[in-house]
């Protein structure tokens, strides 16, 4: 990944072709046809971390890393109960706040790690990953 233009931690490379590798083709329907008005195949409510961040969780103001799938596409995130600051960095240098009771819908296809903290508080977030 050396000489990039990204900000972010990028997404290894996958290891072996498969599920894990289909951002160069489109989901098909029944009939095999290309669905190519489709993002995505289906949703994910868990990271892929060891120790799995399951929707709803509870942030707290340490922040938290959301490890991102290979074959996701975006993250939803909601809160409840507090503020939520969003960054593309450990160091939240640069943040995003999400105010409670909003919904935004972030693109990750290429980004590895999403960092998220409560900005005054613990906030229960809820979150899914549209997968491909």
């Amino acid at each position: 990944m050396a000489g990039s233009t990204y900000t972010f931690t990028q997404k290894a490379e996958a290891v072996e072709p498969g599920a894990e590798d289909n951002f160069g083709g489109l989901v098909v329907d029944g009939n095999h046809n290309a669905m190519t008005g489709a993002i995505g195949a289906g949703i994910q409510t868990t990271d892929i971390s060891a120790s799995a961040i399951v929707s709803p969780a509870t942030i707290t103001t340490g922040g938290t890393t959301i490890t991102i799938p290979l074959n996701a596409v975006s993250i939803t995130l909601y809160t409840t109960t507090e503020p939520l600051l969003i960054s593309e960095t450990s160091a939240y240098t640069n943040t995003f706040l999400l105010p409670v009771a909003t919904v935004v819908t972030l693109n990750v296809a290429r980004q590895a790690l999403l960092y998220v903290k409560g900005s005054g508080g613990s906030a229960t977030v809820n979150f899914f990953f549209q997968v491909v």
